[in-house]
């Protein structure tokens, strides 16, 4: 699972969003599950945290491409 939140062997803010997005999702939505609950803004709490974590992955990979890589070099995977 860590590995999910590393490029370059460094941890990068953008993937932790995303991950923690998703856990925050899994978390309640099993919780409302086992409970039986209700949660009145359900559907804005799976379109924030679902939203924010694909945002994020896309926002990513944007600064990777556009900032941290040289021009018409080809990515550096370790």
């Amino acid at each position: 699972m860590t590995e999910i939140i590393h490029r370059l062997a460094n941890i990068t803010a953008t993937h932790l969003i995303a991950v923690t997005g998703y856990c925050a999702y899994l978390a309640v939505s099993i919780y409302l599950c086992i409970t039986g609950g209700t949660f009145q803004y359900y559907s804005e709490f799976a379109a924030l945290t679902a939203g924010s974590g694909t945002l994020a992955a896309i926002g990513g990979k944007y600064i990777d491409s556009a900032l941290n890589s040289p021009k018409g070099a080809p990515p550096q995977n370790k």
